[in-house]
């Protein structure tokens, strides 16, 4: 039986978390000032550390992989008997291409630390999953109902969308939560394991990472005593069997002694390449989600009340498009769970205007109107404008790279293609944004009306208690 959940850092004492915080500090400082900025870049979202990506770094790194996991001297036999015996059945996933390009990825194009990734991997999932894991790919069906029960409880959830750059987020809520059931950790640890593997299944998501936040919800109790219990409990290495670089990890959690402990333990239980990226937020729930939101998070997504209760709504409509594309043994392009930023999104019963892809055809339709001088967006336009500029939506957004979606009301998108039912929904997006437009028009007519009328003036009653009447009165009355 392979141990996956050891490390030699989890050894340090945990009773100063200032000595940990010294920890952090030191690594950060033993790197060059090129790494630290381009770190704290990518952590912001403006920089993306992933190579640019030609067919012949794709062959040449490929080549250097196989070399790697086959050289006993680089990875010693004993460290990587899950690969060897994945080598010896007649159909593995191991030696897809799409599988070894996950790890060089994740690595950034690291050949020794991918083929050290993939035997850790693999490692890993043979010891919580069984022998089925080295021949195909993790699937939901592969938990029984239990797991599947806990799953859907929703304290380790992939958000609906996106951040500001486009990254996919996973959250991690109450990761120490103290458990009768001394398996609970070894389960959180295959449904994580689970839940990367999914998010990687979308390319862009290799490329550029995930962005990883670590809950502590104000209904999470824990005790100095249980501290001390966690230190004898399972100990999960997240590092070691991820599939997906994490560009930023966030913990937030109130400004309190024990979760400053709760911190401390987290940090020694991430790889120094994971302490980097951290950042810690205290404050309570709406200071931590302004906090989020200046690093890009959609924090209105985030699946959390403000008394700390989970909402499981999402991760039910998840669970479910997974069952789903499973069974049906469909590619990740035929359901879209979470849209890129480009993407124009059609949804009955939600604003299609608060969306990254929509507020870019928004401003293209205003600025069409306005440069048009023969449409009067008040009245309406003619059937042959409209379909003018649904032409021009759709060339535009083909060449920034979106899609047209609209939602399914299983739990997922589609990508919508027939010429006819995409016309008639940006048509119908066409006058909404009109409807809109005309509504803003009116409030600022409105407001500047009210100005007016409160402005002061000597044609005002001087009887007027709030000074904001529309009476008038002759210059004369003053004399009264």
């Amino acid at each position: 039986m392979v141990d996956v959940h050891q490390n030699d850092e989890d050894q340090r004492e945990i009773e100063d978390p200032q000595a940990v915080d010294s920890l952090l500090s030191k690594e950060l400082l033993e790197l060059s000032l090129k790494d630290r900025t381009a770190i704290q870049e990518e952590i912001h979202g403006v920089k993306c550390l992933a190579p640019e990506e030609t067919p012949e770094l794709l062959e040449a790194s490929l080549l250097e992989l196989d070399l790697a996991l086959e050289n006993d001297d680089l990875i010693p036999p004993f460290k990587k008997q899950a690969y060897r015996r994945s080598q010896k059945l007649r159909k593995t996933h191991v030696n897809d291409k799409s599988f070894r390009l996950r790890f060089l990825r994740m690595t950034l194009f690291d050949v020794e630390k991918a083929a050290e990734k993939i035997v850790n991997f693999l490692d890993i999932s043979l010891d919580l999953f069984g022998g089925f894991a080295l021949e195909r790919a993790i699937r939901l069906s592969d938990f029984d109902n239990r797991e599947l029960k806990y799953l859907r409880e929703g304290e380790i959830q992939l958000l609906p969308f996106r951040d500001r750059s486009g990254r996919r987020i996973l959250v991690c809520m109450n990761p120490l939560m103290p458990r009768e059931d001394m398996e609970i950790p070894r389960l959180r640890a295959k449904i994580l394991c689970y839940m990367l593997w999914a998010a990687g299944d979308d390319v862009d998501v290799q490329r550029k990472g995930i962005m990883v936040l670590v809950l502590f919800t104000p209904n999470y109790e824990i005790t100095v005593n249980d501290m001390y219990r966690l230190r004898e409990a399972p100990k999960v290495h997240t590092s070691r069997f991820s599939t997906v670089r994490p560009c930023s990890i966030h913990i937030c959690s109130s400004d309190k002694p024990i979760y400053r402990l709760c911190h401390a333990i987290l940090l020694l239980r991430i790889t120094q390449p994971g302490r980097e990226k951290i950042k810690i937020h205290y404050g309570e729930s709406v200071e931590l989600q302004y906090a989020l939101q200046s690093y890009g998070v959609p924090t209105e997504h985030i699946p959390l009340t403000f008394s700390g209760n989970i909402k499981d709504g999402s991760i039910k409509q998840w669970s479910k498009m997974r069952a789903y594309v499973e069974s049906q043994n469909l590619n990740s392009d035929a359901v879209v769970q979470c849209p890129q930023l480009e993407d124009v999104l059609f949804r009955q019963g939600v604003s299609s205007l608060s969306y990254p892809g929509n507020s870019r055809v928004y401003r293209l339709v205003e600025k069409r109107y306005e440069d048009d001088p023969n449409v009067t967006p008040k009245r309406g336009t003619v059937k042959s404008k409209r379909e003018k500029v649904v032409l021009e939506i759709i060339e535009d957004n083909r060449l920034s790279g979106g899609r047209f979606l609209v939602w399914n009301d299983n739990g997922w998108w589609n990508e919508l293609f027939e010429s006819g039912a995409l016309s008639t929904k940006l048509q119908y997006f066409i006058k909404e944004i009109l409807r809109t437009k005309r509504k803003e028009e009116k409030i600022a007519r409105s407001r500047y009306q009210l100005n007016l009328d409160c402005s002061t003036s000597i044609f005002q009653t001087p009887y007027d208690k709030d000074g904001c009447s529309n009476k008038r009165t002759k210059l004369n009355d003053w004399d009264n």
